[in-house]
């Protein structure tokens, strides 16, 4: 065989197996809600196997083109199989009640991950093996001193997973489309290994192999529905005899929908009709919109949650403010309570991801919460990263900042409540003005202290410069900064008047005491840093 050809199919043999890895890591970290420890985890284990792969590479038996040939197939064949099995595995996991909302939620995350495991676990076992085989099938076209050029095109073809396949080509496809995408490259690995040893039995078998992977993509949407359906409406099967699965499929048929989008930087799920039975944090509603699996809200408590957030904000300051910022919000709901304030001259909003806004303005459940609010005259939407447009925006300053992020259950979202992205937020607030942030405030139910968490967040905001650090809020909590410092108070008698606070909303509309937390002294692991992150464990928004 030509050694280009050779070159090329070390290159696509680690292309895959990388690719297999990260796809396989991303999945599990959207899946749990714990990027750092998915992909920690998934990446520990994939090495550990391919380590032992190359121990036992030439175990008893010496390799063959017809095993190596083999080996690629399998490769292929399991990568058109993960989705199902992962997607079958999670539905299970859900309908038998192994992983629950009233689990604490690192529990879950192992719970998962020692689950979907074995997948990754052969991939790993069979790259270990995959090289040393390759260089014994192919020793007599490739000269020792060209195996420099080898080691070269494998690690080369781990580059182009990692940074040219995961974050461009690839990029915002679910992780469905990336497992077939490489088991499709080991396929076309197979049909290059026969250019010059051409077998019309061994053609046939790749051939068999993508009509495998045809047909379970064709039955995937069913499992994915499964798993999915599972996972928010608390299905669960009482056995597995034929009469309660089929009962459980007619279920599945018939009761219940979710609307999935998938974008360049999450997944979108839109849940409707929610039964009774549901074992989640929020309550029922007709349509709850969740982002990587996370509420965001739900028709039967949104207004809590914005009118706490918009003129809530207001009472404290006792004013309207004129000029706005908003940082995320992207559902539009936020700023449809803010344009009820005629006061309010400009809002500017600032969302990464662009997809969300067209589909909350679309839908026509959502668009009829937002009232179309993203697109009025008076709104200027941005799309842009937060932190990176707090940074660049000179010679701008806001009498109301709100902030609208996901929990920081990754790196990326740790910035957004890090030292130095309070910092902005602060030189961006007018003296006298306020910023309002999306926070958890929680206690631990054992000793009722305050999370580790929660003590995190609020001691990194102390530390940038806020003079105010205030928590108020009893069933959707929020965290209010002011440049100077201040003791603010709800005025109910102004509340009770106003025509924008529901009566659900006026019970949320309390100060939470965060002393503890304020006057305590600074300990070591307290503020998150970009340079130094903190610690926040996987909790529920």
């Amino acid at each position: 065989m030509h050694r280009s050809i050779i070159l090329v199919i070390v290159a696509l043999t680690s292309l895959c197996s990388m690719g297999h890895e990260l796809a396989f890591s991303a999945f599990i970290g959207r899946t749990t809600g714990n990027e750092v420890l998915g992909q920690t985890i998934s990446i520990g284990l994939f090495l550990l196997f391919m380590g032992l792969g190359s121990l036992v590479a030439h175990f008893k038996q010496r390799p063959s083109f017809n095993k190596l040939f083999c080996l690629e197939l399998s490769l292929s064949a399991l990568g058109f199989f993960i989705p199902t099995i992962l997607k079958s595995s999670l539905g299970l996991l859900s309908a038998l009640g192994l992983v629950s909302d009233l689990y604490p939620p690192i529990s879950n995350s192992l719970i998962i991950m020692a689950s979907l495991s074995l997948p990754l676990v052969v991939i790993g076992l069979l790259t270990g093996i995959e090289l040393p085989w390759l260089l014994e099938v192919y020793k007599n076209e490739v000269k020792d001193k060209e195996l420099n050029k080898i080691f070269f095109f494998n690690y080369l073809g781990s580059l182009l997973a990692g940074v040219f396949i995961c974050m461009f080509l690839l990029e915002g496809k679910s992780s469905e489309f990336k497992f077939i995408f490489f088991a499709c490259l080991n396929s076309l690995v197979c049909v290059l290994m026969l250019v010059q040893r051409f077998d019309i039995k061994k053609l046939a078998a790749v051939c068999c192999v993508l009509i495998f992977g045809k047909v379970l993509s064709l039955a995937y949407p069913l499992i994915d529905k499964f798993a999915v359906h599972s996972n928010y409406y608390g299905y669960e099967f009482n056995s597995f005899e034929l009469g309660d699965v089929k009962s459980f499929y007619s279920v599945l048929q018939n009761f219940g929908k979710v609307e999935r989008v998938h974008t360049p930087y999450q997944t979108l799920d839109i849940v409707h009709r929610r039964p009774l039975k549901y074992r989640g944090v929020a309550g029922q509603g007709k349509v709850d919109l969740y982002l990587n699996e996370k509420i965001q809200f739900s028709t039967f408590s949104y207004e809590v949650y914005h009118e706490t957030f918009s003129h809530g904000l207001f009472n404290l300051m006792g004013r309207v403010p004129k000029s706005v910022l908003v940082l995320g919000g992207g559902d539009g709901i936020l700023v449809k309570e803010l344009l009820k304030r005629e006061e309010i001259e400009a809002i500017k909003i600032v969302e990464l991801d662009e997809k969300v806004i067209e589909v909350t303005h679309t839908h026509p459940v959502i668009s009829t919460l937002n009232e179309g609010a993203l697109y009025n005259d008076k709104v200027d939407v941005i799309y842009a990263d937060a932190f990176t447009f707090l940074g660049q925006e000179e010679n701008i300053e806001y009498d109301a900042i709100f902030v609208d992020f996901p929990y920081p259950n990754s790196d990326e979202l740790k910035k957004l409540y890090s030292l130095e992205f309070y910092t902005l937020l602060k030189n961006k607030l007018t003296p006298n003005g306020m910023a309002i942030v999306d926070v958890p405030v929680k206690r631990n139910v054992n000793d009722g202290q305050f999370s580790r968490s929660a003590r995190t967040i609020v001691k990194t905001m102390q530390a940038s410069g806020f003079r105010g650090v205030h928590a108020i809020g009893a069933l959707a909590p929020f965290i209010v900064l002011t440049q100077q410092k201040s003791h603010l108070n709800f005025d109910y008698d102004l509340i009770k008047k106003s025509n924008f606070i529901s009566r659900s909303s006026y019970l949320n509309l309390i100060k939470l005491d965060i002393s503890s937390i304020i006057d305590s002294p600074t300990e070591e692991g307290d503020i998150n840093s970009i340079f130094k992150p903190g610690q926040f464990k996987n909790v529920q928004n």
